[in-house]
């Protein structure tokens, strides 16, 4: 049996990164879109990325066997990743957007 808790974490540390260089407005609407879009984003990325590993045998043995590269680009292409993939987005959205909504209270009630 496979573990799939890394796919998980991965997509809510790539929706925190991306959370912390976009800066959203203050405005929960807006705030809701951004942390959506993150989310999607970060989604469909690492789909691309999973899906491209049905490509990656033309990549020498050498590279792929690498420690950065398994890190980040996986070391094979599985389908259970998406649902984990899916989870992770929805975790890392639901957190992106709590961190964003205390941030925006916090700011308005300053004088």
């Amino acid at each position: 049996m496979q573990d799939y808790s890394g796919d998980v974490l991965y997509e809510v540390f790539w929706c925190l990164v991306v959370f912390w260089f976009v800066r959203p407005a203050k405005d929960i609407a807006k705030l809701r879109n951004i942390t959506s879009k993150i989310a999607l984003g970060v989604f469909a990325v690492t789909c691309a990325i999973e899906v491209s590993q049905l490509w990656f045998y033309l990549v020498p043995e050498a590279v792929r066997s690498s420690l950065i590269w398994r890190m980040l680009l996986g070391a094979g292409f599985d389908w259970w990743d998406f649902p984990h993939y899916a989870l992770g987005s929805l975790i890392g959205w639901w957190g992106i957007y709590q961190i964003g909504r205390v941030g925006s209270l916090t700011a308005s009630q300053k004088p």
